[in-house]
């Protein structure tokens, strides 16, 4: 087991060499020569506590155990005989450690100093071997650690029933506890046996933290650009509490694959409020009660949480770290309610969905506990369970630089109020409401701006579902799908077009409705009197996409097509003074590009197939899927004469094709 642990940490590099140790030493606080080895006492750099007979020698050695010592870079400290207690009086460094006997303890007791246990090959636990780990009881996050500064700890080849746990009282005051801190950095550095490229502590046995008292138990990672990854299990015992708390710098990482298995709620605990770090969860794990969350927070599994409520407090992060089932979002949801913890944060800060590799799919719901949020999305998100509990609004920010902008699927129903805006940095927003009830957005207005970095392509919110507030800002309303060819209908308390606001609409057939679904994009607007709260303007941009299964319905069957807008009341008036710009789907165009789909303009589109390039736009009476009486949107275009018509016919057998989907 040994040997395959040094052989994977080390794989690809070239300069490693494994080193023949040079001697071991025992613990020994015995003199005399066959009375055994072990036994309790303080470990030192210099202390004479070690025998070179695994039997007992008759006078021990004094240890010269550093980093520049002898012993240090070469020799092995040995655990066996009678365990007993190890308390650490300074930091100590060898090229391993091997704990041949149960129920050692290696301590820290001092609740100020920082004292490290330090072995360039870890320690190596023979078969049936539990080692104990504990400290003093500190009471900041930078001091008291007992620190373990190694590639790791395995079983030895062939041992089985192996682990650690940490032990000991915790103290009775919360913020209180056991520090274990996990590095790589300062072990010895002979050039045979060591690169710092190596930067992984590895704890391949299974873990648990049986400590008592009011506070909790910590492991750190006590370095920068250090990681510490649990292979083994990690269980919690009833009446444990645990925080896993990479530190204060964003490239410590702290990473558990096994399974976690914990006896109480809110046993387990991420991050201080200090933590900057990333804590990677990847198991099936047993985790009740609230997760409190500080720093960066990934996962790798869907049951990663449990059934916990995930506390996300000010500037954390959550996203998805690795990949989870086929990539689908049907398999990679987490089914986790998310509290965003806390009274009123410092302006400016936010908690950030997204930004560790892959996109969220989030079941649970999204409480705001009260407060005027500010959330950061970094990348795509989907949210099945709504936002709640608010009667200050929510501010979704971005810095995408995806062309298109940010992905934002909300697919519940949302019962707060107040305003919600959106804002971005960067490419600006893709946003699709697909909620079947309710508001997406509770009972405000929605503010939807475009990215102050948006290369003139304008952010879109589209959809199926209601907005019962007002829509605001100077972004691109739709319908349907945000991102796929075909039609639909979204339904909204209203359009403010006083900010420039612009509309797009798909249309793939004359008629607005087949059944009780849409050819074609509609937005119904439930504001008396019309869709909108003023008349367009120049200002305000309407782009009209045709893309029918096949292109001769343009100007075959009739010339009208019903779409757009939807209101009770007629509102011609209001759409009068608008620019509309019509375009054709084409393959090859390079006009625009429309959920995925090439168009060139109308006016290309008709010179191409001689046909007049005058269009007029208006509306009719019209009636929805579902019954609803009111008054569409009308585009009329010209039929061609009978020839062309005959020759254009002809070639548009030619032009069949089905929709095209974005990638």
């Amino acid at each position: 087991m040994k040997k395959i642990f040094i052989l994977v940490l080390f794989a690809g590099l070239t300069t490693f060499i494994p080193g023949a140790q040079a001697a071991s030493y025992y613990w020994d606080t015995t003199a005399g020569a066959g009375n055994g080895v072990g036994g309790t006492g303080n470990l030192t750099t210099t202390s004479t506590t070690w025998s070179v007979d695994p039997l007992g020698s008759a006078s021990l050695t004094a240890g010269t155990w550093t980093t520049s010592g002898a012993m240090g870079l070469n020799d092995t400290m040995v655990f066996q005989g009678t365990a007993g207690a190890v308390s650490l009086g300074g930091s100590t460094s060898s090229q391993g450690i091997q704990v041949n006997a149960t129920g050692y303890t290696f301590t820290n007791s001092s609740p100020t100093s920082n004292r490290y246990l330090g072995a360039t090959n870890g320690i190596t636990l023979a078969d049936g071997v539990n080692l104990n780990l504990s400290g003093g009881v500190a009471a900041s996050s930078g001091a008291g650690i007992l620190g373990l500064r190694m590639s790791g700890i395995q079983a030895a080849a062939g041992a089985a029933n192996t682990s650690i746990t940490v032990t000991g009282d915790n103290g009775s005051v919360t913020g209180s506890g056991i520090r274990i801190g996990f590095t790589t950095n300062g072990v010895p550095t002979n050039a045979s046996s060591y690169s710092t490229s190596f930067k992984t502590n590895v704890i391949g046995v299974n873990t648990v933290v049986n400590t008592t008292g009011a506070g909790y138990t910590y492991f750190h990672v006590s370095d920068s650009s250090t990681s510490v990854r649990f292979d083994g299990s990690l269980t919690i015992s009833n009446g444990s509490k645990l925080i896993l708390s990479p530190g204060t710098s964003g490239s410590r990482v702290l990473e558990v694959r096994g399974n976690i298995m914990t006896y109480a709620d809110g046993a387990l605990s991420i991050g201080e409020s200090v933590n900057l770090g990333l804590v990677n969860l990847s198991g099936s794990n047993t985790l009740t009660g609230n997760l409190n969350v500080y720093g960066q927070l990934g996962y790798g599994s869907t049951n990663a949480f449990g059934s916990a409520k995930l506390l996300l407090n000010q500037g954390a992060t959550l996203g998805q770290s690795a990949g989870i089932g086929d990539g689908t979002d049907g398999a990679r949801g987490i089914a986790n309610n998310i509290l965003l913890n806390g009274g009123a944060w410092t302006a400016g800060t936010y908690v950030t969905f997204g930004g560790l590799g892959y996109g969220n799919v989030l079941n649970g719901t999204v409480d705001l506990n009260g407060q005027s949020r500010l959330l950061r999305f970094d990348n795509a998100t989907t949210l099945n369970g709504g936002f709640i509990n608010s009667t200050s609004g929510l501010t979704l920010t971005n810095n995408s630089t995806s062309s298109g902008g940010r992905t934002l699927n909300l697919n519940g129903a949302s019962t707060y109020s107040g305003d919600t805006t959106f804002v971005s940095s960067g490419t600006g927003w893709k946003v699709t409401v697909g909620n079947t009830n309710g508001s997406a957005f509770g009972s405000g207005d929605v503010i939807f701006n475009r990215g102050t970095n948006d290369a003139g392509v304008n952010s879109v919110l589209a959809g199926t579902g209601t907005i019962t507030g007002k829509i605001k800002g100077n972004g691109q309303i739709s319908a349907g799908s945000g991102s796929v060819s075909g039609g639909g209908l979204l339904t909204v308390g209203g359009l403010d077009p006083t900010s420039n606001q612009a509309y797009a609409f798909e249309l793939t057939a004359k008629s607005m409705v087949n059944g009780l679904s849409y050819n074609n994009d509609v937005i119904r607007s439930t504001l008396p009197g019309g869709p909108f709260t003023a008349n367009l303007t120049s200002a305000n941009i309407v782009d009209i996409f045709l893309n029918p299964a096949n292109l001769s319905d343009i100007y075959s069957g009739g010339t009208d097509w019903q779409f757009g807008f939807f209101s009770a009341n007629d509102f011609a008036s209001q759409i009068a003074g608008a620019t509309f710009n019509l375009y054709v789907y084409n393959a090859t165009g390079t006009a625009k590009i429309f959920n995925g789909l090439n168009y060139e303009t109308y006016a290309s589109f008709a010179a191409n197939n001689n046909l007049s390039s005058t269009y007029t736009v208006g509306t009719t009476s019209s009636t929805l899927a579902d019954g609803t009486v009111g008054y569409a949107t009308l585009l009329s275009v010209p039929e061609p004469s009978t020839p062309v018509l005959m020759m254009i016919g002809l070639a548009s057998l030619f032009g069949m094709r089905a929709f095209r989907q974005k990638d």
